[in-house]
């Protein structure tokens, strides 16, 4: 058997996959792991969305998801909400040229037409629950993934664990986070009661983590193109008062989370918002139990 499918360096409960590996064969069952062979349960290929929540980037997502698709590999798609973008353009273009994508499900697009603020817990969950998937990765708006990075993470899909292509901090890469859907159900998603933005996607990530025993394949930056805006700090959603600048909504947020898992554990109940909109083209409400209803 060909063992060029994975140079995973176990380190520590993570998993490091090599930035040099330029093979994966997506037939092979076994990976590496300090020289010694492990197996992978031979299933039926898994099925993996890509999600992705926006508001008004449209100049961004307009340049990424066509090389997106282009990546994408047979039982995977992308999921994208747009969260309240304040004009169609959007929509208008992803209807004008991605029909084909949409109606082979390449493509799952919802519109939020309820009225909402701006929360990228919300947004992102919302993103994840509308992708019938085994396994979920977190792609920010400004983000491209390859055809190799598509076949490392199904690869680490397979193992069944958390995952993360982390670049560099601030950089626009910290969200790229893959995990299995029932995992993401199972701990509750994002958590929608911390502020707007900040330390959403490190939180997901830690509880993710702890549910797998330190399980965790950490990936390293493979071949795509880096993210169109790679300094957060010109990443502001929305205008804030500089005492309610990013620094200090991400500290509040960390502050929360420490104090609710020690109170309360890693697993958030009762924790999906319900949204009013259209589900690629049709209108439906989906609830906070995750069910979908055409009105």
């Amino acid at each position: 058997m060909d063992e060029r499918v994975a140079d995973l360096i176990y380190m520590q409960n993570n998993v490091y996959i090599d930035q040099k590996l330029k093979y994966l064969a997506l037939a092979l069952n076994t990976i590496i792991i300090n020289k010694i062979s492990c197996a992978v349960v031979n299933e039926q290929q898994k099925k993996i969305a890509f999600c992705t929540a926006i508001r008004d980037r449209f100049t961004s997502i307009s340049q990424t998801l066509p090389y997106n698709l282009l990546s994408l590999s047979e039982n995977s798609f992308i999921s994208i909400v747009d969260y309240g973008s304040s004009t169609d353009c959007f929509e208008k273009w992803l209807l004008a040229n991605f029909k084909k994508s949409i109606e082979s499900e390449k493509i799952i697009f919802f519109k939020v037409i309820s009225d909402v603020d701006w929360s990228a817990p919300r947004a992102k969950n919302l993103a994840h629950r509308i992708a019938k998937a085994d396994y979920y990765f977190n792609i920010d708006a400004d983000n491209f993934i390859s055809h190799l990075d598509v076949s490392i993470i199904r690869h680490v899909s397979k193992r069944n664990i958390p995952c993360q292509q982390f670049l560099k901090n601030r950089d626009g890469t910290f969200g790229r986070i893959g995990l299995p859907s029932k995992t993401f159900f199972d701990i509750g998603g994002y958590d929608e009661s911390m502020l707007p933005m900040g330390h959403q996607d490190g939180d997901l990530l830690q509880r993710a983590i702890q549910f797998h025993n330190g399980g965790f394949a950490k990936l390293s930056w493979n071949d795509a193109p880096r993210p169109i805006d790679r300094n957060i700090s010109k990443l502001q959603a929305f205008s804030m008062p500089e005492e309610n600048n990013w620094e200090n909504i991400n500290f509040v947020n960390m502050l929360h989370a420490h104090w609710r898992n020690k109170l309360m554990g890693i697993k958030i109940k009762d924790s999906f918002s319900t949204f009013e909109g259209y589900l690629n083209g049709k209108r439906v409400v989906i609830d906070g139990l995750n069910n979908i209803y055409s009105l």
